[in-house]
């Protein structure tokens, strides 16, 4: 009896002493000084509380928001996470400091995985390699035309081929994601692969689902970055399998048309990006910044960043004109009085079109295809306000937070294009708390490209189309958290006007 109540004792004064040795190890590693924030747990750090929240993570954050500031810091496993919630804090922390808040995350597993199988490209470098890359990138996709005409005519023809799509089917409800994937992949492809490929195309359906899964995981709070033992665990393996392996497939895929590009490639003759990258890598001295990793790398960052932002976009428009059919109609008004039926809307048209512009920017505004920006990282100590952020310290824009923000935005939940628009009905574009391509060094390189997209598709199918839900059913305006905000599959009607 003595022996089992001796045995019981040793048992409890471990298991007390190994707690307080763990809290205590917590508290002596936390940083000193770190914006306030929520209590965590030791080893998990505030794990839990993001698991528990299930698809309302993005409202827990708004409820730290409002509990602890515009600057909170949390923990997820040892990693120290900060969050911005305020335009111009932001601003001071990713611009006027970008150079020590321009680093990214090299200690997230997944990321880790990514970069080891198939390079770095813009997206995940850094430093030196980042800046060169980053130029080389923005300057190619300038050449090739991104906000000039020629490309303008190619994002018009594909979004005929959208429309060709759409009278085939009509009076059949459509899911209409995979569609819009289809158009702003091809409109990639075009740029990169001096190509585009038919809808129905096994081998671009195949792209276009990988490009998707590899982007439709919440990777920023996933348990296997902060946690190795949940690596092992069946939902560990199967983010970890769908997100890496879709990337590897990707990589894989392009090494064979890179392949082909290599053998028919003349100096004289540029064709796409591809060969561009080629011409650049041959005439530079640091040949080594664009071997085959990173052009591949680079391809892919332009294809997951370009295709699933638009697409979503335009899922959530279309969705809205179902949910506000006065806001389509009006729409179809404006489009019929400046442009007519006889020939496609242009970019010189956006002047013309007001409230077309006013309703793109409140989609973006309030529902945040970005809820939170790509994460950042402190490469060295700096200050953020009165707080000191440590070295490797992730650092994230909590765009939606801004986004929403009743100061500075009236009834910032209702959709209200008009916002946007003077009293004499002119287009007035926000100057600051908004910013749906982030912002800073950092800021999406496709960003010119996807409001070329957005405007050009939108007209077009306003154009030539009433959007509609099945007689019955309501549209479901409540999305879903990955690395954006896409909105609930939900088939509708394009009736033909």
């Amino acid at each position: 009896m003595l022996d089992t109540i001796l045995g019981a004792l040793d048992t409890t004064s471990v298991f007390v002493f190994l707690l307080v040795f763990l809290i205590g190890y917590y508290w002596l590693t936390s940083p000193k000084n770190m914006p306030p924030g929520p209590m965590g747990l030791p080893l998990i750090g505030n794990l839990l509380q993001l698991r528990a929240a299930g698809s309302n993570q993005l409202e827990l954050l708004k409820k730290w928001r409002q509990q602890y500031g515009d600057v909170f810091a949390i923990r997820l496993g040892s990693k120290n996470l900060v969050f911005i919630s305020d335009y111009k804090i932001l601003q001071e922390t990713f611009v006027k400091n970008g150079d020590i808040f321009s680093g990214r995350p090299s200690n997230l597993y997944i990321i880790n995985q990514i970069k080891k199988k198939t390079g770095t490209g813009v997206i995940l470098s850094e430093g030196a390699i980042w800046k060169e890359l980053r130029r080389v990138t923005l300057m190619t996709m300038r050449d090739f035309g991104v906000g000039k005409k020629s490309l303008e005519q190619r994002v018009l023809d594909e979004a005929l081929a959208v429309v060709e799509v759409l009278e085939k089917g009509e009076g059949q409800p459509v899911l209409f994601k995979p569609l819009l994937s289809k158009f702003a992949c091809n409109v990639i492809c075009s740029i990169i692969l001096g190509d585009r490929f038919d809808y129905d195309d096994k081998t671009f359906i195949e792209l276009t689902k990988l490009v998707n899964l590899a982007v439709s995981q919440p990777l920023v709070f996933a348990p296997v970055n902060f946690l190795p033992i949940t690596r092992f665990a069946p939902a560990g393996k199967k983010i970890i399998h769908d997100v890496v392996d879709s990337f590897v497939t990707i990589d894989n895929f392009l090494g064979t048309v890179l392949k082909e590009h290599e053998e028919t490639y003349d100096p004289s003759e540029i064709r796409d990006f591809v060969d561009f990258y080629i011409k650049t890598r041959s005439d530079s001295d640091d040949a080594h910044l664009y071997d085959a990793s990173n052009m591949r790398r680079v391809i892919i960052d332009l294809f997951a960043a370009g295709t699933e932002t638009t697409a979503t976009t335009l899922s959530w428009i279309l969705l809205y004109f179902a949910a506000y059919p006065e806001v389509q109609t009006r729409c179809q008004q404006d489009i019929d009085k400046v442009v007519g039926q006889g020939r496609s809307a242009t970019m010189d048209d956006r002047k013309n079109l007001p409230y077309i512009e006013a309703v793109i920017t409140e989609i973006f505004r309030v529902v945040n295809i970005a809820p939170v920006a790509v994460p950042h990282v402190a490469v060295k100590e700096g200050k953020i306000r009165q707080y000191t952020v440590p070295a490797e310290t992730i650092v994230i824009g909590n765009i939606r937070e801004i986004h929403l923000d009743p100061v500075n935005w009236p009834e910032p939940d209702i959709f209200k294009p008009e916002r946007f628009l003077d009293k004499d009905g002119n287009f007035c574009p926000p100057k600051e708390n908004f910013m749906p391509f982030s912002i800073g060094p950092r800021a999406c390189l496709g960003e010119v490209l996807a409001r070329m997209e957005t405007f050009l598709l939108f007209c077009t199918l306003v154009q030539s189309f009433t959007f509609v839900m099945p007689q019955g059913q309501k549209p479901d305006l409540q999305g879903q958290f990955g690395v954006t905000y896409s909105g609930k599959p939900q088939p509708f009607l394009a009736k033909r006007r």
